[in-house]
């Protein structure tokens, strides 16, 4: 299969990662063709030409931007990423995983499909963070798994809470890079921009 750099969103239920991500597909990142795999495309509300004839891809949109947004096949994950790869060529593929998932197994699928992961891309929600970590296991190992951390909604936030929040994210995870957003829009670059040029040689995972 032809080399292509693979960043994993993850993030809790409600932290913006399909925010995040459809800001990618809108604004693309640096003319780089991206194919971005979501778990329902309906949600972004996307509008573009609809690529048939595909077995384990369920829905394949080409956005103006020059973004793939994709639904797949969970059963047949192995065909589907090869078939978004010898369809159009991406350089970079993003994958959501759901909410209430650890991203490791995923991480694990991806590498059984002959791909590595360049990183993990971990979204947290600035202003409810503290009772996902205290409420539930599978956030707290989605902060363990990150290497980039994108603290969002830090306008619902003052500086002194967001300050103890992301104190609290570098003690559970002191190797990732923190990066804040308001929305999912971030003014400097992208995370996933960072990782697929593997801006951080500690961020990739071989």
């Amino acid at each position: 299969m032809t080399p292509v750099a693979v960043d994993i969103v993850t993030g809790f239920l409600g932290s913006g990662k399909t925010t995040l991500l459809s800001h990618v597909l809108t604004h693309g990142l640096q003319g780089k063709p991206v194919a971005v795999i979501m778990n329902e495309i309906g949600e972004v509300g996307i509008d573009g030409r609809v690529i048939t004839g595909l077995s384990a891809v369920e829905k394949m949109v080409e956005l103006s931007s020059g973004c793939i947004c994709c639904s797949i096949d969970e059963y047949r994950f192995d065909l589907a990423i090869q078939e978004i790869v010898e369809t159009t060529h991406p350089q970079l593929i993003l994958i959501e995983s759901t909410g209430l998932a650890d991203p490791e197994p995923l991480v694990y699928r991806v590498r059984n499909a002959g791909l590595g992961v360049d990183a993990v891309i971990t979204v947290v929600d600035a202003a409810n963070v503290e009772q996902h970590l205290r409420d539930t296991e599978v956030a707290r190992a989605q902060v363990a798994a990150a290497d980039f951390l994108v603290v969002n909604k830090v306008d619902l936030v003052d500086a002194a809470a967001l300050g103890h929040v992301e104190k609290r994210l570098a003690r559970l995870n002191a190797r990732a890079e923190r990066l804040r957003s308001v929305r999912g829009a971030r003014s400097g670059p992208c995370p996933c921009t960072s990782a697929a040029r593997g801006a951080r040689a500690s961020a990739v995972r071989r």
